[in-house]
Formats: structure tokens, C-alpha cells, sequence
């Protein structure tokens, strides 16, 4: 995310399969009708905080992936009607831009091309389709039945939107959809390839050590099919201590407690950051993949994750690796 937890404790994976996928990048389904359909109820009165606006012309029509998402995040009428009033000057930042995302936007042609980077990687990999909706800022991309549901209300970088009336979390998670969008849609798409595989690592009683696989792997793919991880600023600035947390990380490894280490953003403080198992798990994967003499049956290992003791010991990662650049 930023899931998860995303975005960015909000793009935490789920084990939900997508229902249908395609066998080649060229035939990916982008879904950006939810986009104009929110900025109409938006104009109709959703500024406003008109919550008929919000649920006549947004979510009345709303695609499979919107509906899912809204399931699954709660997001009604009310709370997006809430939300507007809260944060009006925000919205009308991203307002300016238009729909952000649109069936025929050159992005779209980017995220195909870093499918098929993936694809030269991992012949057996599929490719669901990629709802982009608006949200609440409670999930900033997930996996489920409907394939990747990503929420573009946290891109407002790029326009400098103002984020003083947002919550700590919306505040914290700003990102740019130039740069940020592809390496969160190559995130979560590595999420249902794990899910694919049938890996256990995310799932709740596993060790920290197999669950910050299952985020850090996600991260290295985004590394492999976008250029880079989706957290890498923080990443580049996690560096000067990177012993020191993998000290802390390597002394908790086997616990199924993640607490200090996994979707924990709303607890982070400057002396101890949120999601830093994300930076542990990408750096543990990086360090294997780096090793391996065969690159697709590298990667089918680290999506799989079934003994994520072994993956560190043949990784060698030893709590520092390749300098992670802070430029986007």
C-alpha cells in the first residue's frame, strides 16, 4: 500500500485471488471510470458535503472494483461527503487536475511497459485488472477478487495540494503519480502473484522475519518492474542506520509480533519509523536476489517465501546494502 495499513502501513497484501486474469501485459484492463464518476458528484454538490451527490453518481455506479474497495474500507456517502468538508482546499488542488487518470493517459502505457518487465522475468506470472478509484484515506492499494484497487486521493504531490487539513497519515503518505503510481501498481500486483503461489508468509502468526519477506519482496518487484521501491526516499534516508534497526530486526526475527516493525505508521516517531520491516524485507531480498544464478527462479523463491530462514542465510544480508538513492 501506500497499503495498505499502503498506503503505506495501507498496502498490506490480502490472500484474496483475484477472480480473473491475462496471460499478457498487452492485455491488461485499466479501469478509470470511477474517476470522472467521483469528480461529477464532486461538482453536483459533493464539495459541498452533499452526500446524495456521493452516492447517486459516484457509488450507485460504481465499477466491481470500486464496490470491493468500498467494502472493504468502508466508504460510503457519508464518509467521502465528511471528508470533503474537512479537507476542501485539497480537493479542490486535485479538482484542477482533472480526472488524474483517463483511458487513454500516456501512464497507462508506462504501467504496460513495466508489466512486461515482469513478464521477461516471470513468464508465469498474470495480470489482473487495476481498478483506480477515490477514496479515504484509509488504503492506498490492496489486492482482492476485483484485482488491484488503487486509491489515487494520496496523489496530490504533484500539484502541491495543500495537506494541513488532512490527517497525519494522508499527510505523511503525499505521493506523485508520475512516480509513484508504478512502482504501487508493480507492488500489489507482486501481492497476487504471492497469492498465486500460495505463500504463507503474510499471513497472521507467521514470523516477523516471512512477513517482512512478504512486504519487502513486493518492494524489490516494484524495484524490477518500475525502477523502484515505492517507500525509496525513506528508504535512502534509513541508510545511516540500517545496522542499528537490522540489530533490533534480526534480535525480534522468529516473533509473530510486528507491531514495532509492520503497519505501525500512526506510531512511528523520528527515533523509530514506521513499516521499517518493508525496508529489512527489501534489503533481505535484494541481497538474495543479487546471489542467485538463475533470476526467474529467484524471484519464484522470494514470491513463494516458504522458508524464510533459509532465504536470509542464502541472502548474506548483513544489515547494509547497495546505497539506495534519495532523487526519485
Amino acid at each position: 500500500m501506500l497499503c495498505a495499513t499502503v498506503v503505506l502501513s495501507g498496502c498490506a497484501s490480502e490472500s484474496t485471488a483475484p477472480r480473473s486474469g491475462v496471460e499478457r501485459p498487452e492485455d491488461v484492463v485499466f479501469v478509470t471510470e470511477d474517476l470522472p464518476r467521483f469528480w461529477a458528484a464532486y461538482d453536483a454538490g459533493g464539495r459541498e458535503g452533499s452526500e446524495a451527490a456521493f452516492q447517486a453518481r459516484y457509488l450507485d455506479s460504481a465499477s466491481a472494483g470500486l464496490r470491493e474497495m468500498a467494502s472493504k474500507r468502508s466508504i460510503t456517502a457519508a464518509s467521502l461527503a465528511s471528508l470533503m468538508l474537512r479537507a476542501p482546499r485539497y480537493f479542490a488542488a486535485l479538482r484542477a487536475e482533472g480526472p488524474l487518470l483517463h483511458a487513454g493517459h500516456p501512464l497507462l502505457s508506462h504501467l504496460r511497459a513495466n508489466f512486461r518487465r515482469v513478464e521477461q522475468l516471470f513468464p508465469d506470472a498474470t495480470y489482473p485488472p487495476v481498478t483506480f478509484l477515490m477514496g479515504r484515506f484509509t488504503n492506498g492499494g490492496t489486492i482482492g477478487e476485483r484485482g488491484l484497487l488503487i486509491a489515487l486521493e494520496f496523489h496530490g504531490a504533484d500539484v502541491r495540494a495543500p495537506t494541513d487539513e488532512l490527517s497525519a497519515f494522508g499527510r505523511a503518505n503525499q505521493l506523485s503519480l508520475s512516480v509513484d503510481l508504478p512502482a504501487m501498481v508493480a507492488h500489489e500486483h507482486a501481492h497476487t502473484m504471492q497469492v498465486a503461489l500460495q505463500t504463507t508468509a503474510a499471513n497472521e502468526g507467521s514470523s516477523l522475519l516471512a512477513r517482512s519477506l512478504s512486504e519487502g519482496v513486493a518492494e524489490f518487484v516494484a524495484d524490477l518492474s518500475a525502477g523502484r521501491p515505492l517507500f525509496r526516499t525513506r528508504y535512502a534516508a534509513w541508510q545511516s542506520r540500517e545496522a542499528e534497526f537490522w540489530s533490533a530486526f534480526r534480535a525480534e526475527r522468529t516473533s509473530p509480533d510486528v507491531s514495532r516493525w509492520l503497519f505501525n505508521q500512526v506510531r512511528a516517531t523520528p527515533e523509530w519509523p514506521g513499516d521499517l520491516g518493508y525496508f529489512i524485507g527489501y534489503r533481505i531480498a535484494q541481497a538474495y536476489f543479487a546471489r542467485a544464478t538463475n533470476a526467474e527462479a529467484a524471484l519464484r523463491t522470494l514470491l513463494a517465501t516458504r522458508d524464510a530462514e533459509a532465504i536470509l542465510r542464502e541472502s548474506g544480508y548483513d544489515g547494509s546494502g547497495p546505497p539506495i538513492p534519495l532523487t526519485p
